[in-house]
């Protein structure tokens, strides 16, 4: 299995903690010795390949984290979009929006019932269906 710079320089580090400097050592020239990248050349920061600008990929940055992907693992990642974003929306029947609409009137009936003062229903009306919504979509996720 060959290691990529990183993985030798984090290697030789472990090693130095450890107290194993020739180990460390031989790391670090043997990461010194990898060619170094043309211009227009990046790693992929997935499968590790070289490729070119001409052959495609993308580069930037994902976060903060500066990340390459090549070709292949670029279409992949782009794949695994589209099938998350492809995903069936559930929405709410008419009986459970009822049903939420009930249970929101009976809370807020308590909340003027026990002396509250404030206008509370569509606030909590909202607050229920966006969490009916979030369970009923979150459950389809996982499915």
């Amino acid at each position: 299995m060959e290691l990529s710079k990183r993985e030798m320089t984090k290697l030789a580090l472990e090693a130095l903690r450890g107290g194993y400097i020739e180990k460390a050592y031989g790391l670090i020239e043997e990461s010194l010795n990898e060619p170094v990248l043309d211009e227009g050349s990046h790693e992929c920061s997935t499968c590790h390949c070289v490729y070119t600008d001409d052959e495609g990929g993308i580069e930037g940055y994902f976060g903060i984290l500066y990340m390459a992907f090549c070709p292949t693992c670029f279409s992949s990642i782009c794949d695994m979009a589209d099938q998350f974003n492809q995903r069936e929306w559930v929405s709410l029947t008419e009986e459970q929006v009822n049903d939420i609409y009930q249970k929101t009137q009976e809370k807020v009936n308590e909340h003027w019932n026990e002396g509250g003062t404030t206008m509370m229903f569509p606030i909590t009306l909202y607050k229920e269906i966006e969490a009916k919504l979030k369970e009923s979509n979150d459950e389809s996720i996982s499915e």
